[in-house]
């Protein structure tokens, strides 16, 4: 079939070559699988029109349908069709036509002949009618030569249906011929788009159903009995294919399947899958999930920085490879390393529905410390409605064994399989497909070299093809690969030696940026032309893949692993320094646009930082590191911690400028106040007190930030005096009323930690009335408004900003904790930080606040008002996804509605409960019970005089 009119910016396929090597996998029959695909998307399109589709060990298709039996054979040729192109298929025809008149096979029956070309003359003239002349005499002669009725072969002619491009026949409208293969790819595409619950491209679902069409035609689809899809298989074949979620590596459609004793994948099988980099595991996982015999595929990549981040990561991937009514409450686009990541990965793992396989790829990569990844392989293994397939090199990252690691945390629950390489008659196999016939012997020795790594022998064959004619022995002599035995590494580093310079380029790029670019920001990386040439070369050699949907409807780069490694390794050799900067600052401008785009995943805050550091930009990260969501406290919040030391630190060595340093030092101690370990933190002091009073006119924002952490540091260490010298030094430097208003804060949390409410108390009575001054209103007007009516007095302020009204709710909920550690119930204030939060959006601070009101307003008996008040908190918090809340939300709205009546709704949240770990609210969750058994005495108020004179004193 012709090729001219391919394009391959549509498709995952990268020039007519490739497209080639595609039909030869198919053995010249890719136009008739790709018609199979076409019944199938009928029967998907119309349920029940199809009962069964069968692929004929010539390719012919049989489809039957309520109307009968379709029988289809397809012609393609270039040039018009003569009677000798066709004369075979009309002898097939009359013999199926016969069996339905002999009553062998019930029901009518259509023939139909597709051309994808055009007719001879001859032909054109006769075709479907009566025939005339040498045409007749062509068919009696057909049915002499067959020995059938001379009278009845004409009758076949004329029944035949004859399908041509650009023509529908009546009544056969599913059936539609093409001129070339990229026409009905294309035609298929956009049918396949059309199909509802498909995750995966058009493109790669067309291709992944034409090889199933290919596998049923010569009896190796493991679904399938014989070569007959039912009806059922019909409908469902897109759905399985489909299912196979993104990250999984496509099927190349000239896959030659690694040779297994038996299926991974398989419900309660529990398999360790371990092999060398290109011994093609990842493939041949993904083969045996298109085929497996269960209902979900799960497929997660470990990957991270920190035990941390992977654990984050694999919540994430976990819950986005389940379909979403198995998602549990809350879990959803987690953003932030919550405590009890532990637990929730158990619980996200508990919610996997039986029947479903998971796969976790690239175990040589967890981090020693990786507590909750094992604890999630550890619930996974005790589940034996599940299949658990845990692949992986033999040496992890740190050096150790990978099955030691996986034996520690799985026992004796695992079963170790080897990747076994392909055999001689694979390696053999795939030299035809390459178009390089190997001998035995040939065969046998790409083994010893490769160990039968298919990586590696794609790779030696196409040395072999491009540098040396075809000639396998002299592309191993003249690597020097005769002197290596089973050593696949030895060939991807003599494979990178021979690439293009352009190509190598590209693969150190790819190594070094962080993220998987587009394909428009690889050409902005590597230049348009030099891009197209360079990719064309990695895919060549199988070092690179375009993959679908590297972000939401846009294809990627993926260098594969074997060749990332090598490219880190002579990255210094191939690329100067000065180009290195450039490479990471044009990364560095593509990760900015994303990061202001909304992109924050854990992938873009690793490549932001590691792109700065190589663009040689360290003292610019101080902009970052300050202020959004970039920045250290906020990165920390997301449980980032650990992380963030180790970059901090290398920062801190690389960093010029003294204030720069100043800023990454006070990174540094912001996290060891907050609990993370940092070395040396004594020293780190010292040295920023030299540096600061270096500094001759240091940043006001500087000087706050220090004092904050002096203060902190003070503080934790029961140095209370000298926190407060900190403090008043820090006021006298400070001008600016609203940022001595935030170091005051820090302040009143010092005392508040030292126990000295009443001290804080008084200042943060002071310190409300001074916010209300900044703000231009009295207090008077937005005590106690509701949430609806506080946007519209806020419209009114003057000066006001968003993060005034939560340092004003922060100084609320701050004297509310203060009054309730002297055994008050302030439950006005924290309800009125909670409304302040509401208004500026920040929502786990309202939920926090809200939460401890009712905690109050129960120990009160107001259970009324706690219902109330918890049912809106539970809403927000499911709304914003604030899952580490969820257990206290749901077990104090079961008490409240218990306590005042609800018992029907009381009963079903403590069912809820049950599918988490209620451990920190267990008070709560028991009073509900109890409170369902026996309703409580409602307590009379107690008079709090206190609390009544703070809030008469701020309302003037």
């Amino acid at each position: 079939m012709s090729v001219s009119s391919f394009d391959p910016a549509s498709w995952s396929v990268i020039d007519p070559e490739q497209f080639e090597r595609i039909g030869r996998v198919h053995r010249g029959f890719l136009y008739q699988h790709l018609l199979g695909v076409s019944i199938v998307l009928n029967s998907i399109e119309h349920p029940g029109s199809v009962l069964s589709l069968k692929v004929e060990s010539d390719e012919d298709l049989e489809c039957l349908s309520a109307d009968g039996y379709l029988y289809i054979q397809v012609k393609t040729t270039d040039d018009p069709l003569a009677f000798s192109d066709i004369a075979s298929s009309v002898r097939d025809f009359h013999k199926l036509r016969m069996l339905h008149a002999e009553g062998k096979r019930s029901g009518p029956c259509v023939l139909a002949l597709v051309v994808a070309g055009s007719l001879g003359a001859q032909l054109a003239a006769q075709s479907a009618t009566t025939p005339r002349g040498s045409v007749r005499r062509k068919l009696i002669e057909l049915a002499q030569l067959n020995q059938a009725n001379p009278e009845q072969v004409i009758e076949t002619w004329v029944s035949i249906k004859w399908i041509l491009p650009s023509q529908t026949v009546p009544g056969l409208a599913s059936v539609q011929a093409f001129k070339s293969i990229p026409e009905i790819l294309e035609s298929l595409t956009g049918r396949v788009r059309a199909v509802p619950r498909l995750r995966n491209s058009p493109e790669s679902t067309v291709l992944a159903a034409a090889t199933s069409i290919n596998l049923i035609a010569s009896s190796n689809h493991a679904l399938v009995q014989g070569r007959t899809l039912s009806r059922a298989q019909c409908e469902n074949l897109l759905e399985r294919i489909s299912r196979l979620p993104e990250k999984l590596p496509p099927i190349p459609t000239d896959y030659v399947p690694l040779e297994m004793a038996g299926p991974l994948i398989r419900i309660g099988r529990k398999v360790g899958f371990i092999g060398g980099s290109g011994a093609g595991k990842s493939t041949h996982l993904a083969f045996e999930a298109s085929t497996a015999s269960v209902s979900h595929v799960i497929y997660l990549v470990l990957q991270g920085e920190s035990a941390e981040l992977m654990a984050l990561d694999c919540a994430n991937q976990l819950v986005s490879g389940l379909p979403s009514e198995f998602v549990p409450p809350g879990m959803a686009n987690m953003s932030s390393v919550q405590v009890g990541i532990e637990e929730r990965l158990c619980q996200i793992a508990a919610a996997i529905p039986a029947g479903s396989a998971v796969i976790i790829d690239n175990v040589h990569r967890m981090h020693p410390g990786s507590v909750a990844v094992g604890a999630l392989i550890r619930s996974l293994l005790n589940r034996n409605d599940i299949g658990l397939t845990l692949a992986g090199q033999p040496i992890r990252s740190d050096g150790g064994p990978t099955s030691a690691i996986l034996a520690a945390q799985s026992g004796n629950g695992l079963e170790f399989v080897d990747a076994p390489g392909w055999n001689e008659m694979q390696i053999s196999r795939w030299g035809a497909v390459s178009q390089i016939p190997l001998t035995p012997p040939q065969s046998e020795r790409v083994r010893q070299i490769t160990a039968g790594s298919p990586l590696a022998v794609s790779n030696l064959l196409r040395v072999a093809r491009d540098e040396h004619g075809g000639d396998v022995d002299l592309a191993i002599e003249s690597t020097h690969l005769g002197e290596v035995h089973a050593d696949a590494g030895a060939v991807f580093e003599r494979t990178f030696d021979v690439m293009p310079e352009i190509a190598k380029k590209a693969a150190c790029i790819l190594s070094a940026v962080g993220f998987q670019p587009t394909l428009t920001e690889f050409e902005r990386l590597l230049g348009q032309r030099e891009a197209t040439a360079a990719l064309r070369r990695l895919i060549d050699y199988r070092a690179a893949r375009i993959t679908q949907n590297v972000r939401p409807g846009v294809r990627g780069v993926q260098l594969h692993d074997a060749y990332a490694a090598i490219a880190k390794q002579r990255s210094a050799e191939l690329m100067s320094s000065q180009q290195h900067q450039e490479m990471h600052r044009s990364a560095l401008d593509i990760v900015v646009e994303n990061v202001r785009r909304g992109s924050t995943s854990l992938e873009w805050i690793v490549a932001f930082y590691s792109n700065l550091k190589g663009a040689g930009e360290i003292d610019d990260a101080v902009d970052y590191l300050t202020n959004g969501p970039l920045s250290v406290e906020a990165l920390n919040r997301r449980g980032l911690g650990p992380w963030l030391v180790g970059l901090l630190k290398g920062f801190l060595v690389e960093a010029s400028a003294l204030e720069a340093r100043c800023w990454i030092r006070d990174g540094l101690l912001f996290l060891g106040s907050g609990g993370e370990v940092v070395s040396d933190i004594d020293e780190l002091w010292a040295d920023q007190f030299r540096d600061i009073a270096e500094i001759k006119n240091p940043e006001v924002d500087l000087l706050y930030a220090f004092a904050h952490k002096q203060i902190l540091y003070f503080q934790s260490r029961g140095e209370i005096q000298r926190a407060r010298f900190a403090w008043i030094d820090a006021r006298e430097r400070i001008s600016t009323e609203s940022l001595r208003l935030i170091l005051d804060y820090q302040w009143m949390i010092a005392l508040y930690r030292c126990e000295r409410f009443d001290e804080a108390l008084d200042g943060l009575k002071e310190m409300i009335g001074r916010y209300c001054s900044l703000l231009g209103v009295d207090f008077s007007l937005i005590w106690q408004e509701s949430p609806a009516m506080i946007p519209d007095r806020i419209s009114q302020w003057s000066n006001t900003t968003a993060d005034m009204i939560t340092h004003l709710a922060d100084c609320l909920d701050l004297s509310g904790r203060c009054f309730n550690r002297l055994g008050f119930h302030p439950i006005e204030l924290f309800l009125q930080a909670g409304c302040l939060y509401s208004v500026v959006a920040h929502s786990e601070p309202m939920v926090k606040a809200n939460n401890f009101a009712a905690m109050l307003q129960l120990e009160l008996g107001q259970a009324e008002r706690a219902l109330s008040l918890m049912s809106l908190t539970l809403r927000v918090t499911e709304l914003r996804g604030l899952s580490y809340y969820l257990v206290e939300c749901k077990s104090l709205l079961a008490c409240a509605a218990a306590e005042s009546g609800q018992a029907k709704l009381a009963r079903e949240i403590i069912g809820q409960l049950k599918d988490y770990d209620p451990s920190a609210m267990d008070e709560y969750v028991r009073r509900a019970r109890s409170a369902l058994l026996f309703p409580p005495v409602k307590p009379r108020r107690r008079d709090e005089p206190e609390v009544d004179s703070f809030v008469r004193d701020l309302l003037g």
